[in-house]
């Protein structure tokens, strides 16, 4: 007899995902940001490359070995993140380098799973990036786009926090 395999559906992410920058200043907490806060920022989501959102996670490993056992257990140990973002510039449409400023804190602020037209709302979920700003880097290419590269250093990352109404 042939089992039953469940093909589920899946989600686009393009036209589902939302990428705003706050000034550290103008949220006051990121575990819980509000509606009103991030509807008020500037959406900056199609001022990057399509390479543009490169964020990486990493956990390194505790071993603990012990006299005469072969084995050495592991356990988890600490997580760093990184943010590195490739952005548009030089036409006055676009905001985001001017929120990219080096040294300044901010939070980069994405919501996926939800068309990008919509709102920010209660109980949507967001992943907050509370960084300092890198140094932006020009990059140049012949029949390109004029684009920047900045490294953003990663304070504390907030996954799937609930915006507050």
């Amino acid at each position: 007899m042939a089992r039953t395999v469940n093909i589920p559906r899946n989600v686009d992410v393009d036209e589902n995902l939302a990428i705003v920058v706050i000034p550290k200043a103008d949220l006051p907490d990121p575990s819980a940001p509000s509606a009103a806060a991030l509807n008020g920022a500037t959406d900056v989501t199609y001022e990057h490359t399509t390479d543009g959102l490169n964020a990486t996670s990493s956990q390194a490993t505790v071993t603990d070995p012990r006299l005469s056992l072969r084995d050495v257990p592991e356990a988890p140990g600490t997580i760093s993140h990184s943010l590195e973002v490739t952005y548009f510039y030089g036409d006055d449409e676009l905001v985001l380098d001017t929120l990219l400023v080096e040294g300044d804190e901010v939070f980069y602020v994405i919501r996926d799973s939800v068309r990008v037209e919509e709102d920010f709302a209660a109980d949507q979920k967001v992943d907050v990036y509370s960084a300092v700003v890198g140094e932006p880097r020009k990059n140049r290419a012949t029949g390109g786009k004029q684009t920047k590269t900045t490294t953003l250093f990663v304070q504390r990352k907030y996954t799937d926090v609930l915006v507050a109404a």
